[in-house]
């Protein structure tokens, strides 16, 4: 019987996401053909557009049994892009499929945050027919992030 509501959720699932979970399929079949810039920005073990669809339904299945504040902050109109990583993700809920990482802030009180890494996925496309120095783009990530969750800790000790 659990089985069955599961289908259910997942065909209510791609019936309202059908439209997006198409375009994300042909935004992967396109990185795909830059494994030189996908390398340098360190989006390792990128799916493959065949693997979109089961990934996603896993995907949907694995999150729906989160809780606490894993159950707040991951949501299942996210779509993982890697194979073995829930780090990168594209937001399907909004029209310009931003990339963001997700991370773990391991200090009381514990929590999640996200990092926009593309605000639009039409940025990371551009820089696929560009001469932009992706090695920087990948600092300026890490740069980020250290920064985020430095700032998270600060506000943290200061309650």
């Amino acid at each position: 019987m659990l089985r069955d509501k599961s289908l259910k959720t997942d065909d209510l699932f791609f019936q309202k996401w059908e439209s997006q979970i198409k375009d994300v399929s042909f935004i992967l079949d396109f990185l795909h053909t830059y494994p030189t810039i996908l390398g340098q920005l360190e989006f390792e073990d990128l799916l493959t557009s065949d693997e979109l669809l089961k990934s996603q339904m896993d995907w949907i299945s694995t999150s729906s049994k989160y809780e606490g504040i894993e159950k707040d902050f991951f949501q299942p109109f996210w779509v993982p892009i890697q194979r073995s990583s829930l780090s990168y993700f594209i937001d399907l809920s909004n029209p310009n499929y931003p990339i963001f990482k997700s991370s773990f802030i391991f200090f009381e009180p514990y929590s999640y945050d996200k990092l926009n890494l593309f605000d639009s996925i039409n940025d990371l496309l551009m820089l696929c027919d560009t001469d932009v120095n992706t090695k920087g783009i990948t600092a300026e990530f890490k740069d980020r992030l250290f920064k985020q969750f430095c700032t998270k800790i600060y506000k943290n000790k200061k309650k």
